[in-house]
């Protein structure tokens, strides 16, 4: 409040805080971040936009002539985009010619969910709606064909791939899909839209927007154990984004309602991890996609990207927030 009226400003989108806004009613469905300022974000729009989130500084648009579901940048070189029409791009920012920018990698038989880059094996994860393929660089393999593919979630720590579908949550073990024993969450009627780990506990976000949280027993390569604590219930429809923010041990979460709730997990105790949460507010249209970068004073900030194509930047500790204001 105390900024939109510092800076004359309606709403908190209209403020500094906001990097970039493409065209109205064109919603930015995903952004992936690199050496904490540069951004790649793509949408409805087809669109590729990559800026230094710092300064605002951006390179030309890249048209990929196709709406975008899913980008990641590999390097300051390579970025991979994702397609509602089950594409995989290659996008080297370094080609001279511009047709040579864009190169396809991989086409699924359904829209791209979710890509997961490996720095250290140089191994791209595809995970489209009804199965999960490997790019090596050179060829696509397919590792798994798996219907109705709702989430996943890959810790290049220990290279290992979580993927939720209509049955439950499974972690991939070469060319299998392990089943992980799951208490207290009943998914006739609903799904797992989200998925997240912080230090010692998982976090499944469901179409409902209740927020399970697991305690980490032990977890390994083959199999993961998990102890139920206790549900959040603070979203009113479909979480579709978790976010771990593990420099400042701090979850995020993302919803159709509009909402962005920050929720402090250095706390033991889940109902005071509920009752502390923070919503953050300022997008009036749904929420797809959340990440983290530095400003150019080296303070974090958190960006969100929504359905209106507005892509919008949070000081990750309030105290930030009230200094700009005072400047």
């Amino acid at each position: 409040t105390a900024l939109k009226a510092m800076e004359n400003k309606a709403s908190y989108r209209e403020t500094s805080m906001l990097i970039k806004n493409i065209r109205p009613n064109a919603s930015i469905r995903s952004i992936s971040t690199f050496n904490d300022n540069i951004i790649a974000m793509g949408g409805d729009d087809q669109y590729l936009y990559v800026l230094n989130g710092a300064t605002k500084k951006e390179i030309e648009p890249i048209k990929i002539n196709e709406r975008i579901r899913k980008v990641v940048i590999a390097n300051t070189n390579l970025i991979y985009v994702g397609t509602f029409k089950g594409n995989v791009y290659e996008i080297d920012l370094k080609a001279q010619n511009a047709r040579d920018r864009k190169k396809r990698i991989h086409k699924a038989s359904s829209l791209i969910k979710e890509l997961h880059f490996n720095a250290n094996t140089q191994q791209l994860y595809v995970i489209s709606a009804n199965d999960i393929s490997l790019y090596d660089g050179q060829d696509t393999t397919q590792i798994h064909a798996a219907k109705s593919i709702n989430s996943s979630f890959y810790n290049p720590d220990i290279n290992k791939l979580y993927v939720a579908i209509d049955e439950g949550l499974f972690s991939v073990l070469e060319n299998e899909l392990l089943p992980v024993s799951l208490r207290k969450i009943n998914l006739n009627n609903d799904k797992i839209s989200a998925i997240s780990f912080t230090e010692d506990r998982m976090f499944l976000g469901t179409g409902s927007g209740e927020l399970y949280a697991y305690n980490i027993i032990s977890q390994s390569k083959a199999k993961i154990d998990l102890s139920f604590d206790n549900k959040i219930v603070l979203h009113r429809s479909e979480i579709t984004k978790l976010f771990y923010d593990k420099s400042n041990d701090n979850l995020y979460s993302a919803s159709f309602d509009n909402q962005v709730l920050k929720y402090n997990t250095t706390l033991r105790d889940l109902s005071k991890i509920t009752n502390s949460a923070i919503s953050l507010k300022g997008h009036q249209k749904w929420v797809w996609d959340i990440n983290l970068i530095k400003d150019q004073q080296g303070n974090y900030l958190v960006i969100t990207a929504d359905e209106n194509g507005n892509l919008i930047s949070w000081f990750d500790k309030i105290g930030k927030l009230v200094q700009k204001v005072e400047q």
